[in-house]
């Protein structure tokens, strides 16, 4: 029987981002193949997660290109960006989990979390971003954001369509648009 790679390797990783303690037979059976299939594939979990890893690393890289090309249009580059992280849901729950044996160094991280921080900072200087938050607190907002509504999908609680318009629409609904307090 004919696996195609990259389908099992998604599989995989909703199933570790759900339980990252889980036995090769336990992440087997919940892609739906045999033990000695997934053996023979991917060797062992720390390969699975030398896998992971590298896709993680291949999301942050397909969003950090987009973010240096400085497009004029902000907001589509936004809503490109929120396509990115919930076309790759499984990868980005994955994201920063330690029980993993493998994942993002700290390094990549900070690297990754500089881009997206001068993304916001670039929409606060066009005038798009208005509230009294700084890029950094707007780059751990939508980190936040986007991660919890994501984890929501993995939990059958949200559909990607819906995770997609939130983001968008509470980012700018609260903070392209600042609510006025009321007396």
């Amino acid at each position: 029987m004919a696996f195609d790679r990259e389908e099992l390797l998604e599989k995989m990783a909703g199933a570790l981002a759900d339980n990252p303690g889980c036995t090769i037979k336990e992440l087997a059976d919940a892609v739906g193949i045999s033990k000695a299939s997934l053996h023979r594939i991917y060797t062992n979990k720390q390969n699975i997660c030398e896998l992971l890893a590298a896709e993680e690393r291949m999301v942050l890289r397909e969003v950090r290109e987009l973010i240096q090309e400085e497009h004029e249009d902000w907001l589509a580059d936004l809503q490109e960006i929120i396509e990115i992280f919930v076309n790759n849901a499984n990868y980005v729950r994955c994201m920063g989990r330690e029980t993993l044996p493998c994942s993002l160094s700290e390094a990549e991280w900070e690297a990754f979390d500089g881009v997206l921080t001068s993304f916001f900072r670039r929409g606060k200087e066009a005038g798009i971003l208005l509230g009294d938050f700084s890029s950094t607190d707007m780059n751990d907002i939508f980190f936040g954001l986007i991660t919890g509504l994501i984890e929501s999908m993995g939990m059958r609680q949200s559909n990607p369509a819906a995770v997609k318009r939130i983001v968008y629409e509470a980012l700018l609904g609260g903070i392209y648009r600042p609510l006025e307090i009321r007396k």
